[in-house]
């Protein structure tokens, strides 16, 4: 059952807005709506955000789903973006699509997605199914026909938004060409931009058509199921080793070599 919500307007001063803001989330209750913001005059430098709660019961959490999780985190993630934006040099709080922004973000979180998968079958499921290979079925069978599936599906298609928002990211940067030209200023985002590429083509080229195999989804032989093996284990580390690099190249960029 869900909690009874008052309607209420909360109004934020601009200088006291993250303390102010109030994002209510109990037991089985979550805001249906984030309505409104608006702008005082600017001489007053004062910024009203407004949460508006249109519904005493509401049977909804969010974080019962995972599509709920999520657009919870992106909505409050824009809250705060909202809340934490502070006025220009004439006092006036402006508010305008950040193309750039908006892309780099979705970069950075499909890239999370993508390498911390990389991550996982390094680290927890290849060991996980040597481990059970020793215990015997149904351990790796498991493992192979629930797990791995579901976990390759993600980190392929999180490979190719990764590639795709970092290149229109570039774009927007006015530095595609230059990045994948070392040219000069756009030689450290370039390193990354490219490793990423090899990456890419590791993974739809070698990891996944030979996963497929391992996998029982493409018919083979033991003796191409042994290769595939080798092959998918090999492209993934070399993944896992260039990924140190490439976001070397990343955060570099922004922030400097570390020498």
């Amino acid at each position: 059952m869900g909690s009874k919500l008052p309607s209420e307007l909360l109004i934020v001063q601009q200088n006291d807005m993250v303390k102010g803001i109030q994002l209510t989330m109990k037991s089985h209750s979550f805001f249906k709506a984030i309505a409104i913001y608006q702008f005082t005059p600017y001489n007053t430098r004062q910024f009203c955000l407004v949460i508006l709660f249109t519904m005493e019961k509401i049977d909804m959490n969010p974080l019962q789903t995972r599509i709920g999780t999520v657009v919870a985190g992106v909505i409050l993630a824009l809250i705060l973006a909202v809340a934490l934006k502070t006025p220009d040099a004439e006092g006036a709080t402006v508010y305008a699509v950040n193309l750039l922004e908006i892309t780099v973000w979705l970069h950075a979180i499909v890239g999370i997605a993508w390498i911390g998968l990389l991550y996982y079958f390094n680290a927890v499921q290849v060991p996980a199914v040597g481990a059970a290979l020793a215990d015997g079925e149904p351990g790796p069978a498991a493992i192979n026909k629930y797990v791995a599936p579901r976990a390759l599906f993600w980190f392929r298609w999180a490979a190719v938004l990764t590639w795709f928002t970092g290149v229109s990211a570039l774009e927007s940067m006015g530095g595609l060409a230059g990045a994948f030209t070392f040219a000069a200023g756009w030689e450290v985002i370039g390193m990354g931009a490219w490793l990423g590429t090899i990456m890419l083509f590791n993974v739809w080229v070698l990891i996944w058509p030979n996963q497929q195999k391992i996998l029982g989804l493409k018919d083979a032989s033991a003796d191409e199921i042994a290769k595939a093996k080798f092959v998918a284990l090999m492209a993934s580390r070399t993944n896992t080793m260039l990924s140190f690099p490439m976001l070397l190249g990343m955060t570099a960029y922004g922030h400097g070599l570390p020498f």
